[in-house]
């Protein structure tokens, strides 16, 4: 009995003595502030870019996204970067098969956690009807979706997936072409 406690005492100073040299980081949350879609029409109009693409690849890096003398330590975060090949494009000036850099704020980054309540990373090899917000021409970072929640479609089988929010849902456009078809008709009517 007392051999049987001694192999307990030791097996739990060897697991305590294991994990007292690995600090745990506690997640860093970031909160966004988006605005909210309540119609297809108003993302649709206020998207800069429209397109269906594909998650080629993924990284995650710091982005100043301040402005002018804004663009301090204070205005560096962590961002999902992902490289997107465009497949088809429903608003804006981009050729099919070209990629473009999508941010989405969070990420893991030399262990550490940052995340933003609502984000769901892109998946890789997904194809996802972006609406997106141009940042890239005016401040030289990645577009960025309008919303988390809002700014992206999934898709499976050329149908869509859609969030709880998706001003998309209940309007009986679930496939691919009744959505392109919707989009371009409103693209067309503002131009």
């Amino acid at each position: 009995m007392l051999r049987k406690t001694i192999c307990f005492i030791l097996l739990c100073l060897l697991l305590v003595g294991c994990s007292a040299g690995k600090e745990v980081m506690p997640e860093i949350v970031y909160q966004g502030h988006y605005d909210y879609y309540n119609s297809t029409n108003e993302l649709i109009e206020t998207a800069d870019i429209i397109v269906l693409g594909r998650v080629e690849s993924q990284n995650v890096e710091i982005i100043n996204i301040g402005v002018g003398d804004q663009r301090d330590e204070s205005a560096e975060f962590v961002y999902t970067v992902s490289n997107i090949s465009v497949q088809k494009v429903l608003k804006g000036n981009f050729k099919e098969e070209e990629t473009i850099r999508v941010k989405q704020l969070g990420g893991t980054l030399n262990g550490q956690v940052y995340r933003e309540e609502g984000t769901e990373f892109f998946k890789k090899n997904r194809p996802y009807l972006f609406f997106l917000a141009d940042f890239q021409s005016e401040y030289n970072t990645p577009f960025e979706v309008l919303n988390p929640t809002q700014g992206h479609l999934e898709f499976a089988n050329d149908e869509a997936v859609f969030t709880a929010d998706s001003p998309f849902k209940g309007k009986g456009l679930e496939n691919q072409q009744a959505i392109f078809e919707h989009i371009s008709s409103i693209v067309n009517n503002k131009e």
